[in-house]
């Protein structure tokens, strides 16, 4: 893929909107704000959730629960077949790994099905998505978990689920539940994504979404692009990495040592069936990780805090509001 700018600056001329990317929409659907009032994005707090899609349901299962330690929280199940849909395992009070069973799932895409994003208000999100040219439902509907829900899908393909917690949603009633003591991980950090439409997808997250560069000290070259946008304030990211294809895609938990973690794992009664050695690398960014594959072959990293560029801890607790 050749671009006529440096990477660097196209991302942040992008991101500032100066320079024009491929229009997202036809036509306006909704009234623009009045003259001179800039529309701002809505406020996204953090990952909510990464899901996965499992041709062998209960290995990917077992993976997540037996090996990272994560407490199933619930299963879901179509409410019109009585099929099932989904086991979600608790990293935090505010985030989830969610186990798609892929004999039943109803919508394509590859075996990273979702990245879901928790934002302060839904039916905003939904605004500004649809002022944008996105199909989106006439409202914002409840899922199962009693939260508020709907997906979009970005230039690239993959779904993105916006989520807001309601008082009366599993989120919030579970709070301070299903918090296994030997999770590998108390925070999801981070997702990737692979474009061949740079400017699309920056657009997509940059100028849609809201979400901002994030400082990094990674060494990229022309041959493995990687640039990381931060989602809501906590340091939270999306990294997309410039690729002529869709490369494994891969989500990154951190961890407070891994030597310690690395021991945890080897330690694990579900280690033996992991049948791979657990060993600890330097990555792009010189930050050391852990890079694991679930029975998908989706690439699971491991890394310690990042003190320079990013904040510790999840998503701060805000008092959840309801959906008008």
């Amino acid at each position: 893929m050749r671009l006529s700018l440096s990477l660097p600056v196209l991302l942040r001329a992008a991101l500032l909107g100066l320079c024009t990317l491929a229009p997202a929409v036809d036509r306006p659907l909704r009234a623009e704000p009045a003259a001179g009032a800039a529309p701002v994005a809505p406020r996204v707090l953090g990952l909510s959730h990464v899901a996965v899609k499992a041709t062998d349901y209960e290995a990917s299962v077992a993976f997540y629960r037996d090996f990272l330690g994560f407490a199933e929280q619930g299963r879901l199940f179509y409410p019109n077949n009585g099929r099932r849909e989904l086991v979600f395992l608790k990293v935090s009070d505010t985030q989830t790994i969610e186990v798609f069973d892929a004999a039943n799932v109803t919508q394509t895409a590859g075996n990273l099905y979702q990245i879901a994003l928790q934002v302060e208000d839904a039916e905003a999100m939904r605004f500004q998505l649809l002022r944008h040219g996105f199909k989106m439902p006439p409202k914002v509907p409840l899922g199962q978990m009693r939260n508020a829900n709907f997906t979009v899908r970005d230039p690239n393909g993959y779904i993105i689920e916006v989520v807001q917690y309601l008082p009366e949603g599993r989120m919030v009633l579970d709070r301070g539940k299903f918090l296994s003591t030997t999770r590998i991980s108390e925070r999801l950090v981070a997702a990737g994504v692979s474009t061949t439409k740079l400017p699309e997808t920056l657009r997509f997250y940059g100028e849609i979404l809201g979400f901002a560069p994030k400082p990094t000290t990674a060494a990229t070259s022309p041959a493995d692009q990687r640039l990381q946008l931060r989602v809501g304030a906590n340091g939270d990211y999306v990294e997309v990495h410039v690729a002529a294809k869709d490369d494994t895609p891969f989500f990154r938990f951190e961890v407070r040592d891994l030597d310690h973690a690395k021991a945890q794992l080897e330690r694990s009664l579900y280690f033996p069936t992991y049948g791979r050695p657990v060993v600890i690398e330097t990555g792009s960014s010189r930050r050391r990780l852990i890079a694991l594959r679930d029975p998908e072959g989706i690439r699971v990293e491991l890394v310690e805090p990042d003190l320079a560029s990013s904040k510790a801890g999840s998503i701060p607790y805000a008092p959840p509001s309801r959906v008008p």
